[in-house]
């Protein structure tokens, strides 16, 4: 797990920041949450909020990738997904499914919504435990983009099928979205509106100078998201290595504090080229540039990505001279955490667990 931001289950247990997930795994995000995967092929997967996401097979061997698979199902709401080296070697040896809809991918960028049904929301019952509440998270049946039984894919990059059990498909092509009715085969296509991270991706790829304007106003995970779809699609956008290098450069110099989140995620997807990728990163970070050496080793072995690679809040945790821990908010209020008591304004589940990995990296 990359970076987490908000309330992430897996198989019904808390996710938290470095987890290794396999398959078989369940993962479900809550309201205004996201969850970012790095698989070993260097496959990204966001998974955005209120949705339901299962790594149903996964078999990745470096030494023989002919030989690697991979399948994911998307239960319900919306997932960003990347493609890894197991796509480029054979895009046939990855496959997608949400509901009964199987999403082939011709590409390297595809966002998947998909609506609640009943039967997806019992399947996850069964699998993470009856008792699991859905409704607290804020995951009812028809929520999400679609509902019930439909099934969006818009492709940025490349183009993605879908394919209904009687045999109907439904092409999309890149900078469109295609919509089907899984239950009546009913099907549309239209053009999309631009997904921001594939949008950065395309910006950079254009023109290295605009890197800094690309990731203007993103957090620090989104803008690592932004060089990972960059790099994974530089030969589809017509990037050469040198260009992507300028634009990671430009990028990191411009946002400083995702340098150690890039060099994690483009040594992940490039392992060839990480120690090409580390030393442009500190370069253009130098502050950073043994934490950026770090993390790129880390994404080489995708050992757990090192904490600070994906910050969901902005805190800031210090502590006076009583031994009292003092945390600022996003919003600029203070939360004063005793031995005894708390005042202030109170803390989310997801602040605390923050405030304790920044408490417990020493930074």
């Amino acid at each position: 797990a990359f970076s987490i931001k908000g309330k992430a289950m897996v198989n019904g247990e808390v996710l938290t920041l470095g987890t290794t997930l396999k398959a078989g795994d369940v993962i479900i995000t809550g309201e205004k949450s996201a969850v970012r995967v790095v698989m070993k092929d260097g496959t990204v997967i966001d998974i955005q909020e209120k949705s339901g996401f299962k790594i149903t097979e996964y078999k990745y061997k470096a030494e023989a990738p002919e030989e690697s698979s991979s399948a994911f199902s998307i239960f319900g709401g919306a997932v960003r997904y990347i493609s890894g080296l197991i796509a480029k070697k054979d895009p046939n040896k990855v496959k997608l499914t949400a509901g009964t809809a199987t999403i082939g991918i011709r590409g390297t960028f595809v966002n998947v919504a998909s609506g609640w049904t009943a039967d997806n929301l019992a399947i996850i019952s069964n699998t993470v435990g009856g008792d699991f509440d859905f409704t607290g998270i804020g995951i009812v049946a028809g929520s999400g983009d679609g509902a019930g039984d439909t099934v969006a894919v818009t492709t940025s990059v490349g183009e993605a099928t879908l394919t209904l059990p009687d045999g109907s498909t439904l092409n999309v092509s890149a900078g469109n979205i295609g919509t089907i009715n899984t239950s009546t085969g009913a099907s549309s296509t239209a053009a999309a509106p631009p997904d921001p991270i594939a949008a950065a991706a395309i910006a950079m790829a254009n023109n290295p100078e605009n890197a800094a304007a690309a990731i203007a106003g993103m957090s620090d995970a989104d803008a690592a998201l932004a060089i990972a779809a960059l790099v994974n699609n530089a030969t589809q956008l017509g990037a050469t290595k040198e260009a992507v290098l300028a634009a990671v450069s430009k990028a990191v110099a411009s946002k400083p504090s995702a340098a150690v989140g890039a060099a994690y995620i483009t040594s992940a997807l490039s392992p060839n080229d990480a120690a090409t990728f580390a030393a442009t990163i500190a370069a253009a970070a130098p502050e950073q540039a043994a934490a950026v050496n770090a993390a790129s080793n880390s994404g080489k072995e995708l050992a757990p990505a090192p904490a600070s690679t994906a910050s969901a809040f902005n805190l800031r945790v210090a502590t006076d001279g009583s031994g009292d821990v003092i945390v600022t908010n996003e919003d600029g209020t203070e939360t004063r955490i005793t031995n005894t008591n708390a005042s202030g304004s109170p803390l989310t589940t997801e602040q605390i667990q923050e405030a304790l990995e920044v408490l417990n990296s020493g930074s």
